[in-house]
């Protein structure tokens, strides 16, 4: 058997000292701590920024018909469907869908809207009609939820009917629509 070297045996101790030295330093409880810090900055950053009241405007334009799929959920009302699109702070340009629940001319109190705001990117915001508040030419509303940059969102608005159109000649009631308004989104 040959003699190991005594410059490689020397080499190779130094290095296995290195090794030991740089693994017990990478497991100390400093180097934890570290990590785990780094941990906690990563997931604060990764929450949601604290929810903002912000001012909101908002304007759209439509259409609305009579709506046989939601019969069902405005029973005994009358089921209208609101389709549009707008411009609102906040969202930029977007797209509205709605369900109006209405007892028709002259029976305040007995209309419901619900409805979504899809942004360009598809983030939604969840809004509903606030009960008895609707007027001649506004409705109050709340914001109850929605997606995306959106999710959680709370909020209230007013909407006033700026151009409304209704086509007296078809029955069930169908025409056009435009409103605009402002209040405040939480997000």
């Amino acid at each position: 058997m040959k003699p190991i070297d005594q410059s490689f045996s020397k080499t190779f101790f130094q290095l296995a000292i290195v090794a030991v030295l740089l693994f017990s330093f990478s497991c100390s409880p400093e180097a934890e701590m570290d990590a785990l810090e780094n941990l906690e900055a990563v997931n604060a950053s990764a929450n949601k920024e604290k929810q903002v009241e912000r001012p909101w405007k908002i304007r759209s334009a439509g259409t609305f018909e009579f709506d046989p799929s939601s019969v069902n959920l405005c029973d005994p009302l009358l089921p209208l469907k609101i389709v549009g699109s707008g411009e609102a702070s906040h969202i930029g340009r977007y797209a509205v869908e709605l369900t109006w629940c209405t007892g028709g001319p002259g029976n305040q109190g007995f209309d419901a809207i619900t409805g979504v705001i899809t942004s360009a990117n598809g983030d939604t915001i969840v809004f509903k009609s606030v009960p008895g508040s609707f007027t001649a030419n506004s409705v109050d509303y709340i914001v109850t939820g929605g997606s995306g940059r959106f999710d959680g969102a709370g909020g209230e608005f007013t909407l006033f009917e700026t151009e409304p159109t209704v086509f007296e000649s078809f029955d069930p009631p169908s025409g056009t629509y435009a409103n605009a308004g402002e209040g405040y989104i939480v997000y």
